[in-house]
């Protein structure tokens, strides 16, 4: 029996989402990033000052952008993104003070906060409609595999870009992002149920309330903000602990192609890993995991302790592929996408507070921060483990 035309049409979404995700990876800024800005004269606190304003930025939009993307639809939210995100690299490309670089991470922050939960909704309508949405997690690996693996080799490439000079990276960025506004043109809608019509307003703290009146949903949630801010914290400390152990800044994106490399293939084996073990006991796992690499890193002092990036940066990839699934398997379609958003707005404003802080430690001593940023941690995650006692089995295992 043929497919429907409308089944044809939305079974090429999952190749196109595979190809936005990889555009979006493209960043042949990312190793050199930080030398980037220190070479137009920030300071390493200025830099976390904009990273906090970026966080900030999605702290305010991540909510209204999923919310957007349930009421306006899944596309125009994606295309609108992908603009916003040509912009930012734009900003950057032509920028040589804080204030452009403010800019730019102000246009990039819109197309993060689009593309937060309106992508891993659109995946999920879409496999609903075809039938597939078990296959949801081997497809959320690919995707992640998708955007790192694609990120891993351009961080090789803009490694030696920066042989031309450090602004061509940056440069050769506009290339994939300008290929991923295209490829969200051609997206087809999936079909979903629309929110009943209310104001928008009331509509979102009315999702809002549903969500934190859940407690089970509320603390799936809270463990991702939690692991997600920590990962985000040592994920910017990378270049200072390479330049601090005295890597070549020729190196750096070779070390980053590898790191996130890693990444990407654990996120493809994430769908196996529910075979064997029970998700709140990998998450718990990956908890422990992330506290020890702070700890190394606060002793090591050598290239070896590298490695404790490679694990974060492979936690990072488990946890959020596994967490977004279980909010989508505990929301329905018609406000999955402010859910969604809901998930990632809990991170984007713990790391909003903390990134100025961690920027200035950092100014002062890079192995006593790595320390305070696993003490915080600890506390944070104990906590939320012991109050997640109460609903462990309504938790999908």
């Amino acid at each position: 029996m043929s497919a429907r035309p409308k089944d044809s049409s939305l079974r090429g979404n999952i190749p196109r989402l595979f190809l936005l995700e990889a555009c979006s990876g493209g960043i042949f800024l990312i190793p050199i990033i930080v030398p980037f800005w220190q070479s137009n004269g920030l300071r390493l606190q200025e830099i976390f000052v904009l990273q906090g304003f970026y966080a900030l930025s999605l702290f305010f939009l991540e909510i209204p952008s999923g919310y957007l993307a349930d009421r306006w639809g899944r596309k125009r939210v994606l295309v609108t993104g992908s603009l916003f995100g040509f912009l930012g690299i734009l900003a950057h490309a032509t920028g040589a003070s804080f204030w452009a670089f403010l800019l730019g991470e102000l246009l990039l922050s819109v197309q993060a906060s689009f593309y937060s939960g309106t992508i891993e909704a659109t995946t999920y309508d879409t496999l609903v409609e075809l039938g597939q949405e078990k296959t949801y997690r081997r497809v959320a690996g690919r995707q992640s595999f998708c955007r790192f693996g694609t990120e891993s080799i351009s961080s090789l490439l803009g490694g030696f870009l920066i042989l031309l000079t450090l602004r061509a990276p940056v440069w050769a960025t506009l290339v994939p992002f300008g290929i991923g506004l295209l490829v969200a043109i051609s997206l087809e809608e999936p079909p979903r149920h629309k929110l009943v019509d209310e104001r928008h307003v009331s509509a979102i703290l009315r999702i809002c309330r549903e969500t934190f009146h859940n407690p089970a949903l509320r603390s799936v949630i809270v463990l991702s903000s939690i692991l997600s801010t920590f990962t985000m914290a040592l994920f910017w400390l990378t270049q200072p602990y390479q330049d601090m152990i005295g890597l070549p800044l020729a190196l750096y994106g070779v070390t980053h192609a590898l790191i996130v490399g890693a990444g990407a293939l654990a996120g493809t084996t994430v769908h196996r890993l529910e075979r064997w073990a029970d998700d709140r006991v990998v998450l718990i796992i990956i908890g422990a995991i992330l506290l020890l690499c702070c700890i190394a890193l606060g002793w090591i002092h050598a290239w070896w302790g590298l490695l404790a990036f490679v694990l974060v940066r492979i936690t990072w990839s488990i946890h959020s592929t596994m967490t977004i699934d279980l909010v989508n398997r505990m929301t329905t379609p018609d406000f999955r996408a402010t859910v969604l958003s809901l998930r990632a707005f809990g991170f984007r404003l713990l790391f909003a507070i903390s990134a100025p802080l961690v920027g200035g430690l950092a100014d002062v001593s890079l192995p006593r921060t790595f320390l305070i940023v696993g003490g915080v941690a600890g506390v944070l995650l104990t906590m939320t483990f012991l109050m997640m006692r109460k609903v462990w089995r309504e938790i999908p295992a």
